[in-house]
């Protein structure tokens, strides 16, 4: 399959099952919100925090470092790949099993301190995380053997569950611990289903007679070479995701989570056509670096100008009809729309973030990643934490954008260091060459066609 068909195949997997996702997403948080007060609301979203927390150990970057082995392998040595996952797979279930256990004990613990919803909502937490371990198995094969349609279709049923769920959540009008309960039922449901085409690429793999590691683990090989920083980021980068939360809901109330949260998912709605082409370039980047690395900076470019193009015109109409929006949604949440305008801003930072990001990964570099997160982590937290004092959810939204431009300039820094190529990329977005002339032509050709019919 050339890189062109690999690029358009994936992108328009992703971009159909992201706005599946999105769909889902938004209608279980839509029924969701709806059966639950705001208070109740606030604790599911804190619960589902400390899930992406305690998880922080489990991933521990895979997710995104072994998928780009693993392709990079694929061509050159797959009989490595099969050692590779089954090192994966024990590392997981382990891990798993031993947070599992812990959070366990710790709803014994709280038990008398706070009420019984607490502890179970906690123990909810950690069958979740069992269950996590397994689906990060699946993805981790799926994604690095780039089976788009696999990798992207056990989240759309995960969420498709989900969502016929929340909406029984709604109809029978149950509590915050029915609705909690829905989240790992469908992660069930969706491995259950997605078990045998897993199966059936580890049986493919095939198995070098007498092959022998050149370390005891492998995988502690990998991480040891380039993917410690990895290691070391991801932690970073998920309290940077989940901290605000609790930060919010320590300065202000669970109310004020939920307001945020709501927020968090009209912007959202918004960032639907971004993510697939990055998740298609992290694969796809670390293939090319090894057989075709200007393809690259080709490919690079124009994604950043096309993309931006698009980021701009999201944000005027999610602007605008933000007030709409939440007047016939969520009513009650009216004091979220400033705080979801705010967060729009970072559309227009997400064009060079798909770009970045799979490019670190390609050139080995997750390093600097890491260290841009390290840099702006506790820096982002002090602004969190003094402009929400001083300007409440508006300071926490503020802040959020501060730190991701802060981290895109510090990643574009070490890039360019690395891979010269990207320095004058710049003039090239801005610049209208003959393939863009080409677009241009169809697109009006294509109008004044309609317009004559």
């Amino acid at each position: 399959m050339s890189i062109t068909r690999k690029i358009a195949e994936g992108t328009v997997i992703y971009t159909i099952g992201n706005l599946i996702n999105n769909l889902f997403g938004f209608l279980t948080a839509f029924f969701l919100i709806r059966a639950l007060g705001k208070f109740e609301y606030g604790l599911l979203v804190l619960a589902l925090s400390s899930f992406a927390i305690a998880t922080i150990f489990l991933d521990m970057g895979s997710l995104a470092l072994l998928p780009s082995e693993i392709a990079r392998y694929k061509n050159k040595n797959p009989y490595i790949i099969k050692n590779i996952l089954r090192e994966y797979s024990i590392q997981q279930l382990l891990f798993s099993l031993i947070i599992f256990t812990l959070l366990f004990i710790a709803g014994f613990f709280i038990r008398n301190i706070y009420n019984e919803s607490i502890t179970l909502l906690l123990w909810i937490v950690s069958i979740m995380v069992l269950l996590k371990a397994i689906d990060n198995i699946f993805s981790v094969t799926f994604y690095g053997y780039m089976k788009f349609k696999l990798h992207q279709g056990i989240e759309v049923l995960s969420n498709s569950i989900r969502c016929v769920f929340a909406f029984l959540i709604f109809y029978f009008d149950e509590g915050v611990l029915y609705a909690m309960s829905i989240y790992p039922i469908s992660l069930l449901i969706s491995i259950i289903f997605f078990s045998p085409f897993f199966w059936r690429i580890i049986k493919s793999i095939p198995i070098q007679p007498n092959y022998q590691a050149k370390s005891k683990s492998i995988l502690i090989d990998i991480y040891k070479k380039h993917g410690k920083f990895v290691v070391a980021n991801v932690p970073l980068k998920k309290l940077r995701a989940e901290l605000p939360l609790w930060i919010i809901q320590y300065i202000l109330n669970v109310e004020a989570v939920a307001i945020f949260s709501v927020a968090q998912k009209m912007f959202q709605f918004f960032n639907i056509l971004f993510l697939p082409l990055n998740k298609v370039f992290f694969p796809l980047f670390s293939e090319l670096y090894s057989s075709d690395i200007n393809k690259i900076y080709k490919i690079s470019v124009k994604s950043i100008k096309y993309t931006g193009l698009i980021a701009f015109i999201f944000f005027i109409f999610g602007f605008s009809l933000m007030p709409n929006l939440f007047n016939i949604l969520f009513p009650k949440y009216f004091e979220g729309i400033t705080i979801a305008r705010i967060l729009l801003v970072t559309l227009l930072l997400m064009p060079l973030s798909i770009v970045l990001g799979p490019l670190l990964y390609a050139l080995r570099a997750q390093r600097y990643l890491f260290f841009a997160n390290l840099l702006i982590t506790p820096i982002y937290f002090f602004l969190l934490y003094l402009l929400t004092k001083m300007y409440g959810l508006i300071g926490s939204a503020i802040s959020l954008i501060l730190s991701s431009l802060a981290i895109i300039i510090i990643v574009y820094s070490h890039i360019i260091k690395q891979y010269p190529e990207m320095h004058g990329f710049w003039r090239e977005i801005f610049k209208i060459d003959k393939y863009d002339k080409e677009i241009i032509n169809k697109i009006i050709n294509k109008i004044k066609h309609f317009e004559v019919k």
